[in-house]
């Protein structure tokens, strides 16, 4: 699987998460002062939101 980071910046959080399952990727929703755990899973997005959940970034684990 690959990914492009510009399918997603400026998306809304839930198209954003819809889109990448529709790609067969599980999906992390990281808002702005969450703790995330440091496990790397390379079929996983991590979507990295601003405080209106819109995707300011994407990486991958």
């Amino acid at each position: 699987m690959s990914f492009s980071r510009d399918d997603y910046l400026g998306l809304a959080a839930g198209e954003a998460e819809e889109l990448a399952r529709a790609q067969g990727w599980q999906v992390r929703r990281l808002r702005p002062g969450h703790m995330a755990t440091m496990d790397f899973r390379d079929d996983r997005l991590n979507l990295l939101l601003d405080e209106s959940d819109i995707v300011t970034d994407v990486t991958l684990g």
